[in-house]
């Protein structure tokens, strides 16, 4: 296996629609050859025919393999945590590990080559992201449907031109400052991953488990180690590996709004959920270790499903 060998981490969920249209930018990614990175479906639906229809389709250009999970737990895009932990711990075959929040971010097409050099250049203690914007409109806007959605997307020249998408940017609170607390296109050794025991499955909403991920791989420990409430953000205590970050120049990550329940989210539900998570990480005594109490953590009831190609 070639060195920096990638693998693309990509749980889903009854999304094939989008997951067709990010493999079709993962298929096309331009300064890296086929062979040199693999991309993991990671399907929490094995009933879902269309997922494998997508799969075995650009398996033909690339590696992909597709990764059927069987766990009653698991079938839900609330708890995408769990797909990942297991493409990444499981069955990634690569020593960088490109982590992608759920099957609906389109990443342009310089993510994986420029992730690449970034590790190539700068070492292992590092993680790369992309800034993410919500395509055409952010979700919270009231009457956007998911029809119009991806009829605006189908508009595009987005076959021609992912970098087109640009100009549908709608920004979320990390792309209008600039400044990443949580990244959905995550680039990061898989020997890291595997210290900080990935994502905490206590955490039922990506936005939660992929935003404490980030904390605990970027954010330095408090002097002398020490836990400390209120060090960062409200209640995260004893955080973290100090990774430094690198925000990928010129790409990004575009969500296709394949839900829009987050615009009646339940805050009251997510501040509740936060506190319980910082008392089970005081219980144990770390935060930087998530699944520290679950020594199966990244495996389960699932197989791999081969295509006659490879």
């Amino acid at each position: 296996m070639k060195k920096n060998f990638m693998s693309v981490v990509i749980p889903t969920h009854n999304h094939a629609w989008e997951l067709d249209v990010t493999m079709y930018s993962l298929s096309r990614q331009y300064g890296i050859m086929p062979d040199e990175y693999e991309i993991l479906i990671v399907n929490t639906n094995p009933e879902d025919k269309e997922t494998y229809s997508i799969a075995e389709k650009y398996s033909k250009k690339n590696i992909v393999r597709l990764i059927q999970v069987y766990d009653e737990r698991a079938k839900t895009i609330k708890n995408a945590c769990y797909g990942g932990n297991l493409g990444a711990r499981s069955y990634a075959r690569g020593n960088i590990l490109m982590m992608v929040v759920d099957s609906a971010r389109v990443p342009t097409p310089g993510v994986l080559r420029k992730s690449r050099d970034c590790f190539e250049r700068f070492g292992d203690r590092i993680v790369t992201t992309t800034i993410p914007y919500h395509f055409y409109k952010h979700s919270s806007v009231p009457g956007f449907t998911v029809e119009e959605c991806r009829e605006k997307f189908l508009s595009t020249r987005w076959k021609q031109d992912m970098y087109c998408l640009f100009d549908y940017a709608a920004d979320t609170n990390i792309s209008s400052s600039g400044i990443p607390n949580e990244s959905t296109w995550l680039g990061v050794t898989k020997d890291n991953f595997i210290r900080v025991r990935g994502y905490n499955e206590f955490y039922k909403t990506w936005s939660d488990y992929n935003l404490d991920l980030w904390r605990r791989l970027t954010r330095d420990l408090p002097k002398d180690g020490v836990q400390a409430p209120g060090y960062v953000n409200d209640n995260w205590g004893k955080i973290g590996f100090g990774l430094k970050y690198y925000v990928l120049e010129g790409e990004a990550d575009f969500h296709l709004h394949h839900s829009l329940s987050d615009a009646n989210r339940d805050f009251s539900v997510l501040k509740r959920l936060r506190k319980e998570v910082w008392e089970e990480y005081e219980k144990i005594g770390d935060c930087i270790v998530a699944n520290i109490t679950r020594s199966d953590w990244g495996r389960g009831d699932s197989e791999e499903i081969y295509f006659n190609n490879q």
